[in-house]
């Protein structure tokens, strides 16, 4: 059976042997899977109706599409991986996630509108498009409030404004754009500093562990040094994980749980989570759980690959193996 993985090519390429993709390809490797890593920038994209049935243009060549893809983007999601995950899946690679889910994810507010019409519990949140906004935030919100992103992770581009001075401290270092994007977001006290990463493969919590910021800080996430330990997982966690990553559809997400009193609400999810923290804390191994969803899923295609005529002047690409 044959895998890819579509990653986002960053200036220092670090992205392709993150600690994730490395354990996929040589796990893979273990349970009988080639796994293959590219970079979208590697795929150019040609609509050719002459073209055959089940390949793919990659740099010189013509590749017989893989049995499935994994989409490892990050939070920040560029069209052209979006494009080459939906050509993917037009032709029947199985995505774990697909192009839909993946980019309903990476909008955090877009991600909030559908849980409430399923009637999941999520923070209460506005839009912020222009500075006129701020005023109808003070009203809606008062203080403490969180401002973030439509889109991030790892905790980036997220602040705690206490007070309408560190709000406008915030605000002018954004500046007053036509692009404005920024959710101001109801702040709950009583998940300050900890959280519950819950880790959903194919409809099943595999996993879970609560996150507690270092040194009385907010954020509260592995990558920052929070301390991560295995969180039982409740009747209570589970329902709120699977019906997130039903609302959202994605095959593998981490669902962040915020807690509120005796209760929790659902931050939001990743569709590309780490599973680095999880896994140090946890009996569990996410690419097993993946290839074994795989394995009961996927069905295998012929593996055979076309030469294609490389254009004058187009450099030759670098074969992944």
């Amino acid at each position: 059976m044959r895998g890819w993985i579509l990653y986002r090519h960053g200036e220092s390429d670090k992205a392709r042997w993150s600690y994730e993709i490395s354990s996929f390809v040589s796990l893979g490797r273990k349970a009988g899977i080639s796994m293959r890593v590219f970079s979208a920038d590697q795929f150019p994209l040609i609509i050719d109706s002459d073209r055959p049935d089940g390949t793919i243009a990659m740099d010189n060549l013509l590749l017989k599409v893989p049995d499935f893809v994994i989409p490892r983007m990050g939070a920040v999601t560029p069209y052209r991986l979006l494009a080459v995950l939906r050509e993917l899946e037009r032709q029947g690679v199985h995505a774990l996630n697909g192009a839909d889910g993946v980019a309903t994810a990476m909008d955090k507010f877009r991600t909030q509108q559908l849980l409430v019409r399923e009637g999941i519990p999520t923070p209460r949140s506005l839009l912020i498009s222009d500075l006129d906004d701020i005023e109808r935030v003070e009203k809606e919100l008062g203080y403490p409030l969180i401002l973030k992103g439509i889109t991030g992770s790892k905790g980036n581009g997220i602040c705690l404004c206490e007070d309408r001075g560190r709000l406008d401290d915030y605000m002018e270092l954004v500046g007053d754009s036509k692009e404005m994007k920024l959710i101001a977001q109801e702040f709950m006290t009583d998940s300050y500093g900890r959280d519950l990463r819950v880790f959903v493969i194919g409809g099943e919590v595999v996993a879970c562990m609560k996150r507690q910021a270092k040194n009385g800080r907010y954020k509260a996430n592995f990558c920052r040094g929070a301390i991560v330990t295995e969180e039982e997982v409740t009747e209570r966690i589970e329902d709120l994980a699977l019906r997130t990553t039903s609302a959202l559809d994605l095959d593998i997400a981490g669902v962040d749980l915020l807690f509120d009193g005796d209760d929790y609400v659902v931050c939001e999810a990743n569709s590309s989570p780490g599973f680095k923290g999880i896994e140090s804390c946890c009996n569990i191994s996410i690419p097993h759980k993946v290839f074994e969803l795989v394995k009961r899923t996927v069905t295998s295609r012929p593996t055979t690959t076309v030469g294609m005529r490389v254009p004058k002047g187009q450099p030759r690409a670098t074969t992944i193996k």
